[in-house]
């Protein structure tokens, strides 16, 4: 279990596409992102990897606009994948989780009920089930709020 006790020290929103909404009384526009968070010692915690490249979205699903994906981003910044220590995982929503098999040096935090719901084969989390169940992820799962970092 990856303990990190340093300090986050800065963060980073990808942008990773953009699609309208229409709305009751406006269009809205909604950002699909991943944030990375650099800590004191040099570790890279990264949360959600974003929608990936060779699953469709699903029927009735805003047209989005595709910006960089995740491991473009981390390009930019000089990072690879096997940089990063930490993924966490909100969700296994398809928009979430489309790169997570890229980072198999990282350990993968994850809610314990929530992963034991998309393994049992719920079908919300198919589509994308070959980046999140990749037999090379080390998953740590946890119950409920956990502190991951200090404070």
């Amino acid at each position: 279990m990856t303990i990190i006790s340093a300090t986050p020290q800065r963060l980073y929103l990808m942008q990773l596409s953009t699609s309208t909404v229409p709305g009751a009384s406006r269009t809205l526009e909604m950002v699909l992102g991943c944030y990375l968070i650099e800590t004191s010692d040099g570790k890279h915690i990264l949360i959600d990897s974003g929608f990936p490249a060779d699953v469709p979205p699903p029927p009735g699903t805003p047209k989005a606009q595709q910006e960089k994906n995740v491991i473009e981003h981390l390009a930019d910044l000089g990072l690879r994948p096997d940089d990063i220590d930490m993924l966490i995982c909100t969700h296994f929503d398809i928009d979430h989780v489309g790169y997570h098999d890229a980072f198999t040096k990282a350990e993968l935090v994850v809610q314990r009920e929530h992963y034991t719901l998309a393994r049992n084969g719920h079908t919300r989390f198919a589509a994308a089930r070959a980046h999140w169940d990749h037999p090379a992820l080390r998953y740590r799962m946890i119950d409920g709020d956990t502190e991951l970092l200090p404070g």
